[in-house]
């Protein structure tokens, strides 16, 4: 070096075989600032920003006990705009592209047809106000387009496809409140001179794709994967080691990725990773283990302050699908959605119990097996008087019928059944209706029939509360009351009506009156007016009973 020394300026008709800097013994390369060690690249390649021991290519350490610990950062510093972003591309397989200009850090290079594996992406809705978005590649092949998977917003969360329980479900809570963490005392900045965490990385690109983090596994193949490693403790140094918690692509063997977050379980360091959510092409899976002494605590998808909206087309076919597996099986076995008015104290009953424990949801629906390769669907509330009070049967679905334990309270007013009629223009309702020769119903148009059938349901005030035999059919058919109360066409001219008459059919098409002939009236009576009329024809509420 003393013949050909390097400057500070920068260096020209430089050899990287044999000008570059670092070492070219079995040594760290270690970077200092005011005489401390900042960061360091291991013998391994690995980077260290903050320890002397990196676990992975990339690794950043800082002590911050009860608060926030190192965060990378990357900033689009263009002012804020609509769709201005920033993200970190993550590859499983070695995407394909083609580099149109060399760039520098201020402006990197310009890449023509190319997307990664997967990506996570800031994207600015305006008003300082930023979405998450979640996207990764068609499946089919490399460079196939990114879709978006999950979005999340100020307002809440939208999921892209199926939203899947696994049968050990875990706590996925999102909020929209912020979290503020300290100024590390020492950072790398690309493209910034005042990086504001261990690594931010700052580009100006208004309204498109800011600064992007790219891993790339040029590996490729299923299961295949690259990941982010957060530590919120320092894992153990002895032993296997794992993070307290990972982001993780993982190769699907389709060229797309599944996006997975996993944390340790708890307990102790090291204890292991768990699988927590996946989001892959299909949707997303929430998933866990439970308790670190094996126990596993019901949890659930909680969004705090907004909605969760699963968004698929399917035109003319099944839509998005919630999906809760229990998969012990045998009879009894049971998956629930739990439905809380309030909030309830307590930390559990197992599902498929109505006893009282010491918590229990203000209501339940409930699948449980029958031991038959079917479910009773149960819906359970509970007791009234106190929370947690237990959970009482209201309805049981089974493959047999419908068991109500308590009564059934039905807003109609009559007992109808569909019948088809004679004529191809449907009788109106309040018509009375008479058997014709073929045992199909026609407008009733003489007095004192014994073919009388009773009233077409619908008219005035009144609806029918049972309607049986509600097959499919080609031809004309009406709902015709049966029992109950129903409003009826009557004519007064004949007779005036009172309240309680007898009333039969009459003259008039499709109208009852007055019967006033006992022995005539004998098998031809509709029922028994509720309401008086004095004269001409109306309707007027009847109770049916066909003597």
């Amino acid at each position: 070096m003393s013949s050909n020394p390097w400057t500070l300026t920068g260096n020209a008709g430089t050899n990287s075989a044999t000008n570059f800097i670092g070492t070219s013994d079995n040594q760290p390369l270690v970077i200092k600032t005011n005489g401390t060690q900042r960061a360091l690249i291991d013998t391994n390649g690995n980077l260290g920003v903050g320890t002397a021991q990196p676990r992975s290519q990339v690794e950043t350490e800082a002590s911050s006990p009860g608060g926030m610990g190192p965060a990378l950062t990357l900033t689009n510093n263009a002012a804020d705009s609509v769709n201005q972003s920033v993200a970190i591309d993550l590859n499983t397989f070695p995407p394909p592209a083609t580099v149109t200009t060399h760039g520098t850090i201020q402006q990197p290079p310009k890449i023509v047809a190319y997307n990664p594996s997967s990506r996570i992406m800031a994207q600015s809705a305006g008003n300082f106000e930023a979405d998450i978005i979640f996207s990764s590649n068609n499946p089919g092949a490399p460079n196939n387009g990114l879709s978006e998977r999950m979005r999340i917003t100020p307002g809440g969360a939208t999921l892209y496809g199926t939203l899947s329980a696994m049968p050990q479900p875990v706590v996925a809570e999102i909020s929209t409140a912020g979290v503020a963490y300290p100024k590390p005392t020492v950072g790398i900045g690309i493209g910034t001179t005042s990086p504001r965490s261990a690594l931010e990385v700052s580009v100006n690109a208004s309204s498109s794709l800011g600064p992007v983090i790219t891993l790339t596994n040029t590996g490729g193949n299923k299961n295949a994967a690259a990941g982010i490693d957060f530590n919120s403790f320092t894992p153990a140094s002895a032993g296997t080691y794992n993070p307290s918690s990972r982001i993780e692509v993982v190769d699907d063997g389709n060229y797309t990725n599944d996006i997975v977050f996993l944390s340790n379980k708890p307990g102790a360091p090291n204890n292991g990773l768990l699988e927590r959510m996946r989001i892959s092409s299909n949707g997303v899976s929430l998933s866990g283990v439970g308790n670190s002494d094996g126990t596993v605590t019901p949890t659930s998808l909680t969004v705090n302050g907004g909605a969760v909206n699963v968004v698929v087309s399917s035109p003319a076919a099944l839509g998005p699908v919630i999906t809760l597996t229990n998969t012990g099986g045998n009879q009894n076995a049971a998956a629930a959605i739990d439905l809380n008015t309030y909030s309830p104290s307590g930390s559990g009953t197992p599902l498929g119990s109505s006893s009282v424990g010491v918590y229990n949801p203000s209501s339940r629906i409930e699948a449980v097996d029958d031991g038959n390769y079917s479910n009773d669907i149960v819906f359970l509330t509970n007791a009234p008087g106190k929370a947690n009070g237990g959970l009482v049967e209201r309805v049981r679905i089974t493959a047999n019928g419908m068991t109500l334990p308590g009564d059934i309270i039905l807003t109609g007013a009559d007992c109808a059944e569909y019948f088809h009629v004679v004529s191809p223009i449907l009788p109106e309702p309040g018509t009375v209706l008479v058997i014709d020769k073929e045992g199909s119903l026609r407008e009733s148009s003489e007095a004192y029939d014994k073919k009388v059938a009773g009233v077409v349901s619908g008219a005035g005030e009144y609806r029918h509360g049972i309607l049986l035999d509600g097959r499919p059919s080609n031809e004309p058919r009406v709902a015709l009351a049966l029992t109950g109360k129903v409003y009826c066409k009557v004519d007064a001219q004949y007779s005036p009506i009172e309240v309680g008459d007898m009333l039969t059919t009459s003259p008039t098409p499709g109208h009852a009156m007055k019967a006033t002939e006992a022995v005539k009236a004998f098998g031809s009576v509709i029922g028994k007016a509720l309401r008086p009329l004095a004269e001409g024809q109306g309707l007027v509420p009847i109770l049916v009973s066909l003597q």
